[in-house]
C-alpha cells in the first residue's frame, strides 16, 4: 500500500510507529535517505501505471461482453484510485491543515519526533527556540501524489497469463 505509507509517514514518524512504513523499511534495509525512499516509491508506483497503461493498449479481446466488462472493471479502480487521492487530501487525516498546500507545492514538513518533543519539554525550550534541521522539510518532487495501485499489479499478472 504505497500510497498509504507514503501519506502517513510523517503523522507515524511523529509518534514513532513508523517501524512497518515501507519508507522506515527502505532506509533501514537499503541505507536510503528520506527522499531516496520516497523517490523509490515514486518510481515504483511509475513503473505500476506504466505497466497499466501498456496492457489496457495491448488488451487482448475476450469478446465484446467481457471486454466491456473488464473495461468497466478497469474504469472502476481508475475512479476509486483518484478518489482515494482526493480523500488523503480532503480529509486532513494525514497532512493536516497543511493539506492544501502539500498539494500545491508538494513539500511536507516532517513533525518532530513524539521523543523529541518530550527532550524539548524537558529542557523548557519554547517552540520558537527550535532550530529545525534541514532535513525536516521533505521535498516529494511530485510524488507525493502517488496513489495505490497494487490490486493493478495482480490485475496486470493475471492479464500476462492471457496472451
Amino acid at each position: 500500500m504505497f500510497h498509504q505509507d507514503l501519506y502517513s509517514f510523517n503523522m507515524e514518524r511523529s509518534r514513532e510507529i513508523d517501524a512497518a512504513n515501507i519508507i522506515t523499511i527502505l532506509m533501514e534495509h537499503k541505507g536510503y535517505t528520506l527522499q531516496q525512499a520516497v523517490d523509490h516509491v515514486g518510481e515504483a508506483f511509475a513503473g505500476l501505471v506504466q505497466r497499466l497503461l501498456e496492457a489496457r493498449r495491448n488488451f487482448p479481446s475476450f469478446g465484446s461482453e467481457v471486454d466491456r466488462a473488464i473495461g468497466r472493471y478497469i474504469d472502476a479502480i481508475e475512479i476509486w484510485v483518484v478518489g482515494n487521492l482526493d480523500w488523503s487530501f480532503a480529509s486532513k487525516r494525514y497532512f493536516g491543515e497543511a493539506s492544501e498546500d502539500v498539494m500545491k507545492l508538494r513539500i511536507v514538513k516532517l513533525y518532530p519526533r513524539k521523543s523529541e518533543l518530550q527532550q524539548q519539554k524537558k529542557a523548557m525550550v519554547t517552540p520558537d527556540q527550535v532550530i529545525e534541521p534541514a532535513s525536516s522539510v521533505l521535498n516529494v518532487a511530485g510524488k507525493i501524489f502517488l496513489p495505490f495501485l497494487t490490486l493493478f499489479t495482480t490485475f496486470l499478472n493475471y492479464l500476462s497469463m492471457y496472451k
